[in-house]
This record gives C-alpha cells, structure tokens and sequence, in this order.
C-alpha cells in the first residue's frame, strides 16, 4: 500500500513473481495480523505491524515492527519464534499447520478475535489448538483444528428465561432451542465422537452441553442417517439432541438449565465441537 493504514489479515501470499516482497509497502503503517507469507515483507520508508503471522522466505526488512510471529531467520520483537512452522505440505501448497507445529497457540495472548471472527478456511479464530484449556490464537492463515468446530450456520436460536415463562413453575429454569447446519468437511462418528455445544454471550457468561460418545441412537431407517439422543428421565437440563448426517442438520433442546447468570439472548456466539 501507499501512505495508508491498510488491515492485511487471513492471507496466504506467495507465488510472487515481480521484484518486490510478497507484501510490499510503501510510506504506510499497514497492519498485517495472522498471515502466511512466503515471500517475504519489503518496507519502503514504512514500519508495517506484523501480528500473528508466518513469514517463510525472504525474510522481513529491519524497519518493520514484528511480534508474536514465526519468522525465518529470527526477527526482534515480543513472542516471536525462528522454528520450523511444520507446514502440513509445502511441496504441493498445503500450509496448514501440522499438530506438532511450534506456532499453534503461539500469538498474542492478548488478541481478541472479531465477533464471529474466521480464518482463511472459514473456521472460528480463536481455537484451543493444543488442548490446554485455553484458547490462544495460532500463527498464521490458518487456526489449527485440533478441537474444531463444525458448526457454523446457525439459523434458529432461543434462549426462555424463567421470566419469559409465564406460569411455568418458579425455579424451572431456562430453556434452550438451538437448530442449524454443520460443515460436512468435518467427519462425525456419534459411536466414538463426544458431542459439545457451546453458547458464549462474549461476555465471560457460557453454556455447554455435553454428550459422551456413544450416546445417539440411530432414528428411523439406517440409510436415513438420523440420529437422537434423549437424556434420561429426571436430568437437569433435560437434553434432546438430533442430527441428520445426510443433509448436515442439527438441533438441540435443553429444558430446565439452571438459572445461568446474566447470559443474554441477543450477541450469542454458538459453537459445536466434536
């Protein structure tokens, strides 16, 4: 860019065949956050900030300000590293992050995704990639999918407090109805898959439901591929759960949660993790 403050994020850049680097600036303080960058970054009477990125060949030029980042070589700045990213391919283009990779959970602890925040792949940013208990966002283009979530279009959400319930009985609790589709990259196995349903009103109040493997039963013909689950009578949150592996269908009901805090019913961000 000229004498601008661009936002460069989720980019895979490379294959750059001009002179230049594979970001190239010029008189401007652009921001480059969760990149991978193969070709390098050339700065030309600029400090560009560089945030959660890889960069892999041909290096940074001096002036650039660069933290939490994987850079060939080393480079000075807070939390950055010099290993070996562990692409999953390079040779044929596939620079996802293998599960051994030093730059998993590896950026700024201090980053905070936008609401409904993705990567270059369309999966939630920020992701626990190491299953430490706590989410820390990834170097790079891509959130390494260990604990991915698969679910990403929710088109039904309905949270009934106790106040919303009129003459349903004080202390019942709230009531949850909860439809949408999954991705169907991500492969469920209900026989071995835990299922977790997560509602997270981005203000440190959340719900989860959890359904062990082996749980759902299969409803109705096997080639329909429906499954069900029906918690046992008497539990509290009463759960039914559906999935329609062939059309990438789910929907969750939980009756009688109890009182959840002050967790509102508008800004909700749903995950569902198996």
């Amino acid at each position: 860019g000229w004498d601008s403050s661009a936002v460069i994020a989720n980019n895979l850049i490379m294959g750059n065949g001009g002179p230049g680097g594979g970001v190239e600036t010029f008189k401007s303080i652009p921001s480059i956050v969760n990149n991978t960058i193969l070709d390098g970054i050339r700065c030309n009477g600029c400090s560009p900030l560089v945030t959660n990125c890889i960069v892999w060949g041909n290096g940074i030029e001096a002036t650039a300000i660069v933290n939490y980042s994987c850079v060939e070589g080393g480079f000075s700045g807070i939390g950055n590293i010099s290993g070996e990213p562990l692409f999953v391919d390079s040779t044929n283009g596939d620079y996802h992050l293998q599960p051994d990779s030093p730059c998993i959970d590896e950026g700024d602890p201090d980053y905070v995704a936008e609401p409904n925040g993705i990567d270059l792949d369309g999966y939630p940013r920020i992701l626990d990639g190491d299953s430490d208990g706590f989410a820390v966002v990834d170097m790079g283009a891509y959130e390494f999918l260990a604990n991915v979530p698969c679910c990403f279009g929710v088109n039904h959400l309905r949270i009934a407090t106790e106040s919303d319930k009129k003459g349903k009985g004080k202390g019942r609790g709230s009531d949850i109805d909860i439809k949408g589709t999954f991705n169907p990259a991500v492969p469920i196995d209900l026989a071995v898959d835990d299922v977790t349903f997560f509602i997270d009103d981005g203000q440190g109040n959340v719900l989860d439901f959890f359904i062990p493997a082996g749980s759902f039963k299969p409803e109705g013909k096997p080639e329909h591929q429906k499954f069900k689950y029906d918690s046992p009578k008497g539990s509290r949150p009463d759960i039914k759960a559906r999935f329609d592996l062939l059309k990438c269908t789910f929907e969750l009901k939980a009756e009688k949660v109890p009182k959840n805090g002050k967790i509102a019913s508008t800004t909700l961000a749903v995950a569902m993790y198996v």
